[in-house]
């Protein structure tokens, strides 16, 4: 595995929210020409409610999902 495909995963803090704190880390997997971010149930659930994004090496936007 690269470590290119692991990506941290953030979310904005609660008590400054122009600060972000990360929760967990997720693997890119591509399948039949999609891409997929896996990550453990914990992580998701801790992104309820909350604007969260992932950061790409080499790359500077943050996709939000």
């Amino acid at each position: 595995m690269h470590s290119e495909a692991i990506l941290p995963i953030y979310r904005v803090n609660l008590k400054s929210k122009d600060r972000y704190e990360s929760i967990g880390t997720g693997v890119l997997i591509t399948y039949r020409n999609q891409t997929f971010l896996v990550t453990a149930a914990h992580v998701i659930d801790e992104l309820q409610g909350y604007n969260s994004f992932f950061m790409m090496a080499g790359k500077n936007d943050l996709p939000s999902f």
